[in-house]
């Protein structure tokens, strides 16, 4: 053997110290969720609805003790969500791309559109 190799054989870490982003990340979760003992009662966990049926984000909110307002739909999203089905019933055979491009074209030109409302 060179002596390079063996150098870099001797910086090398020893067997399993090499672990991935994502296990130190579990490692750590596992660590935080064994704090609480089997009958104690977390109080962050007084919810009723089981956390699995819940989003990653709403389960955030739910530990901070949060609700999840969300913004409400713009009238450009509203329409496009009205508009998008009826074009593809129109024209089954469209694709999603030149679906959004009509129904696009049809909201620059709809009275739905604050633009278009004259004062």
């Amino acid at each position: 053997m060179t002596k390079q190799r063996q150098q870099s054989i001797k910086k090398r870490k020893p067997a399993g110290k090499n672990k991935t982003k994502s296990q130190k990340i579990k490692k750590a979760a596992s660590k935080r969720a064994g704090k609480h003992k089997a009958g104690e009662i977390s109080k962050r966990s007084t919810s009723t609805k089981s956390s699995s049926s819940l989003s990653l984000a709403q389960q955030q909110c739910q530990r901070k003790g949060r609700t999840q307002k969300g913004k409400s739909p713009s009238k450009f999203n509203l329409y496009m969500k009205k508009a998008l089905p009826q074009i593809k019933h129109e024209h089954p055979e469209i694709a999603n791309k030149d679906a959004f491009k009509k129904a696009a074209e049809q909201w620059a030109a709809s009275p739905d559109n604050p633009k278009n409302k004259h004062h």
